[in-house]
């Protein structure tokens, strides 16, 4: 009846209200963007558990951006999307909209803020790599991503894994590969800290790898190391020139860039 009488936004209202889905959508199709946006986005969140990945997907198509998953911000962790982050994740890799990238983010955050005994470090991680995002070193906060699969919700932590430094280097390599103006800012602190441990393990070859990538000055870096930092790396310059491998006259004088490209391909 309300057709009859032309009324399509009353009677598009009425589809809504009555959960007939197909009709509200084909209507709102037909009356304008903003309308039709809004219909999806309430199927979207009444037609799906939340969380769902076709929810997110239909959420989406509606433009509902970093909203997705702030309305699940109190479900609990087995029916946000926590408990669908793989397929939450495939499902927007697979069907690329307009500013998923910042959703995909906000997947990665929600995931960080979990339960620190469980895997949302690395899960958050795995966001923050499709996502593309650099590895950033903040004077005042910690960046969203540092050091693959390492949780920095803690102020104080133990050293590295040697397999956390290793995968970030091949991330920053292959990045900066696809990209030269990639930030690795975060990666240099980590590289010298293994450098290090290679050195205490007799691995000196390694570690002068590490010393001579760590020492070479780059025009276009952005960012220089700190005091402290170049304070060690002279530190270990000096112990490896001790040692026969490296060269006591090349030792550093200023704070030298560093770059996003690393050195660990050629050490086998």
């Amino acid at each position: 009846r309300l057709l009859l009488a032309g009324k399509r936004e009353a009677a598009c209202a009425h589809a809504v209200g009555c959960g007939l889905w197909a009709d509200a959508l084909l209507l709102s199709s037909h009356m304008n963007e903003e309308t039709w946006r809004a219909v999806m986005a309430q199927y979207a969140k009444q037609a799906h558990l939340g969380g769902a990945p076709l929810g997110t997907l239909y959420s989406l198509f509606a433009g509902c951006g970093t909203d997705i998953f702030a309305a699940d911000a109190d479900a609990p962790n087995d029916e946000g999307p926590e408990a669908y982050w793989e397929a939450n994740l495939a499902m927007m890799l697979a069907n690329p909209t307009a500013g998923d990238t910042d959703v995909i983010l906000a997947l990665g955050d929600r995931l960080k803020e979990g339960d620190p005994s469980t895997d949302g470090a690395i899960a958050s991680h795995c966001c923050y790599l499709l996502a593309e995002l650099p590895l950033e070193a903040g004077a005042d906060a910690r960046g969203r991503l540092s050091l693959l699969g390492l949780d920095d919700r803690s102020a104080s932590r133990p050293l590295a894994p040697v397999e956390a430094v290793h995968a970030t280097e091949l991330y920053a390599f292959f990045r900066t590969l696809a990209n030269p103006e990639f930030d690795a800012s975060a990666l240099p602190p980590y590289l010298l800290a293994h450098a290090y441990q290679l050195t205490d393990v007799g691995l000196l070859g390694q570690a002068a790898a590490y010393a001579h990538f760590l020492e070479a000055p780059q025009a276009s870096a952005d960012h220089g190391p700190s005091g402290a930092f170049t304070c060690c790396l002279r530190e270990l310059h000096g112990r490896l020139a001790a040692l026969g491998w490296m060269d006591a006259a090349d030792a550093i004088t200023v704070p030298a860039a560093c770059s996003a490209a690393s050195p660990h391909n050629g050490l086998g």
